[in-house]
């Protein structure tokens, strides 16, 4: 029990959710669940909930362990990975936040290759690229749409470049954070579970508080965080320093 009959009050809309979830063959026991109080246990919230659909969102972390949820689950068609930044050979080594942890694997495994194999895991899927009017990426087909099957898409936020060696980017912000909130990444997932197509939804004008440069191209330089003119150049002399 809670002291806050606020919350109290609320439990029922809790005992609807794991209805909906069994109803999707998801069991309680084997569910594990974080609440934002504030908002997971408000009606206008919960009542979007429909027991006949169940879908794979996850990022971070979520992402990351989510492409082993999604080959192995029987019970979710579709699922959408955010920011995970696979393979971790790659992501470790460019992450401020493995520096310290990096210090350590030093101490005992002196040869980077070394410690390239410890954390080192390869890139098995085969997905097109969703054309976002930013780059290519090597090895994927570029397509403006799709109709069935997985694909990847990119956003970008005017940061400058990515260090040709492994090495953190430390200059201007960090856009971890800064996809799931876009108007234009909302639409998408939103179409992709509902009809597993894929579309480019960044369109100047739409509600979003931060716009894209042009229709179609998915960057939204407002969130750089760069406030000393940084450049390409300052990026790639992170790798000597």
């Amino acid at each position: 029990m809670f002291d806050d009959e606020s919350i109290e009050a609320r439990r029922r809309l809790y005992a609807d959710i794991f209805e909906h979830l069994a109803s999707a063959d998801w069991s309680r026991g084997a569910t594990q669940i974080a609440w934002d109080f504030n908002t997971a246990s408000d009606a206008n919230n919960t009542r979007h909930i429909k027991g006949n659909e169940a879908y794979y969102y996850g990022n971070s972390q979520g992402g990351i362990m989510g492409t082993v949820f999604m080959a192995l689950s029987p019970d979710v068609e579709r699922g959408a990975l955010g920011v995970m930044g696979q393979p971790y050979s790659s992501l470790l080594f460019r992450s401020v936040d493995f520096n310290e942890f990096l210090e350590a694997i030093t101490l005992h495994y002196h040869d980077f290759r070394e410690q390239q194999l410890l954390v080192g895991l390869a890139r098995t899927l085969n997905a097109p690229l969703l054309d976002r009017g930013i780059r290519e990426v090597w090895g994927l087909p570029i397509v403006t749409s799709t109709s069935t099957g997985s694909f990847y898409a990119e956003y970008d936020f005017g940061i400058p470049g990515e260090p040709l060696c492994n090495v953190p980017t430390s200059l201007c912000g960090d856009p971890h954070t800064d996809v799931s909130p876009r108007t234009s990444a909302r639409k998408q997932l939103d179409e992709f579970f509902q009809l597993g197509t894929g579309t480019n939804h960044c369109l100047v004008g739409d509600v979003d508080a931060h716009q894209v440069v042009a229709d179609g191209v998915c960057s939204y330089p407002s969130l750089s965080g760069c406030e000393m003119g940084e450049t390409a150049e300052d990026t790639q002399a992170l790798c000597h320093p």
